[in-house]
C-alpha cells in the first residue's frame, strides 16, 4: 500500500464514520495516504449505479474504498454487512470476494468487519480507543442497547456522538473532522470537537420537545403491534427509539421523513429491539422487494424516494406486509 492514495466513501452514520476511521488508520500505518473522505447516503443511488461514478478520482490516480455502503465494481476496497448491497444483478454475478472486498452480513457492525479485515491484511494493531469504538459500533448498529431509555441517553458519549453525527449530516456539514478525531483519539476526542459539542448541547436542550413530538404524533395499528410516525417536523433531531419508549408493546416501528437538504423521503423500518416479533419478517428483504433502493438487515432497513406519493405508497405496502395482509 506504500505511496498509494485513497478516497474513502463511507455511510453517513456512526458505523460508517467509525469504519472510515479504522481503515484510514490502517492504510496510513501501512504507508498509504488518505487525503479525501466522503460520506454518502442512499439518495445518491441513481448516480452510484453508473460505472463511471469514481472517474473524477481514478483519473487522478486515486484508489477507491467504500465502507458500510452498497457495492460498486470500481472499488478497490469494499466492505459491507447489509442485506441487498448489490444494486445491479450483473454486479452481484460478477462479484468475487477477496481480502479487501468483502460482504459479510453476519457482522453486527461494519466497523468490526473492517477491523478484522485490517488485522489480517495489514497486520494492523488497533489502539485501545479504536477497540472501544468498535465495541460501541456493535451496540449502536445492532441496536443492542439494554433499554430504550439507555438508547436515548445523550449523556453517554457514544450515544451523544451518534446523534450529533446525524444532526451534522442533516445540516449538510462535513464529517471529516469526526473521522479524524475517532482515528486519533476515539469517542472522547470526537465529542470534544466544537461542532460536535454544540450539536450535543442543542440536542440535549431540545430533548423534551422531541419527546413531546413523538408522544403526540406516533400512531399504532389497531392491534398495537406496529408503531409509525412522520418525523418531518423534527428533521435533524429524530430519535428513533422514542417510538418504542412510548409504545413498548409494539413489535415493529416505521419512521419516515422528508430530508429537506436533498428533498428526498427516507423510510426506516425495524423490529422493536426489546420486544421482537415472533417469526419476524426479514426487513431487509421486504424493503428490497418493495423498492430497488431498499435493503438492510433482518431486523432493520431503509429506502428512499424522490416523490412523496411514491414514499407514502411504499409506507402503505410496508404496513400491510407487517400486518400480514
Amino acid at each position: 500500500m506504500s505511496k498509494e492514495r485513497f478516497v474513502i466513501f463511507h455511510h453517513n452514520d456512526f458505523d460508517g464514520v467509525a469504519s472510515a476511521a479504522i481503515l484510514k488508520d490502517a492504510l496510513e500505518k501501512s504507508g498509504a495516504k488518505v487525503p479525501i473522505l466522503k460520506h454518502v447516503s442512499y439518495d445518491i443511488l441513481s448516480q452510484w449505479k453508473k460505472e463511471s461514478f469514481f472517474k473524477p478520482y481514478t483519473n487522478k490516480g486515486f484508489k477507491i474504498a467504500v465502507l458500510d455502503f452498497s457495492y460498486h465494481p470500481a472499488a478497490d476496497i469494499w466492505m459491507d454487512h447489509h442485506n441487498g448491497p448489490f444494486k445491479k444483478e450483473k454486479w452481484q454475478h460478477e462479484f468475487k470476494p477477496d481480502g479487501l472486498r468483502r460482504w459479510e452480513p453476519g457482522y453486527h457492525s461494519c466497523a468490526h468487519q473492517v477491523l478484522d479485515a485490517c488485522r489480517k491484511q495489514f497486520v494492523y494493531k488497533p489502539s485501545q480507543h479504536i477497540r472501544e469504538v468498535v465495541k460501541w459500533a456493535d451496540i449502536i448498529d445492532f441496536a443492542a442497547y439494554k433499554s430504550a431509555k439507555q438508547a436515548l441517553d445523550l449523556g453517554v458519549p457514544a450515544i451523544g456522538l451518534t446523534r450529533a453525527i446525524g444532526a451534522m449530516e442533516s445540516a449538510g456539514k462535513s464529517l471529516q473532522l469526526v473521522v479524524k478525531a475517532i482515528q486519533h483519539g476515539g469517542i472522547s476526542l470526537a465529542v470534544r470537537l466544537p461542532v460536535v459539542a454544540r450539536a450535543i448541547r442543542y440536542l440535549q436542550k431540545t430533548q423534551k420537545d422531541v419527546a413531546a413530538y413523538y408522544r403526540e404524533h406516533s400512531q399504532t395499528t389497531d392491534d398495537g403491534k406496529i408503531v409509525y410516525v412522520d418525523e418531518s417536523g423534527i428533521y435533524g433531531r429524530q430519535q428513533r427509539y422514542f417510538i418504542y419508549f412510548f409504545h413498548p408493546q409494539s413489535n415493529y416501528g416505521v419512521r419516515y421523513f422528508l430530508q429537506t437538504d436533498t428533498n428526498t423521503w427516507h423510510i426506516s423500518v425495524g423490529w422493536n429491539p426489546w420486544n421482537h416479533p415472533k417469526k419476524g419478517i426479514n426487513i431487509g428483504q421486504l424493503l428490497k422487494h418493495i423498492s430497488p433502493n431498499g435493503g438492510g438487515h433482518e431486523a432493520v432497513g431503509g429506502m428512499e424516494f424522490k416523490r412523496e406519493r411514491e414514499a407514502r405508497a411504499a409506507i402503505r405496502r410496508v404496513l400491510a406486509a407487517l400486518s400480514g395482509k
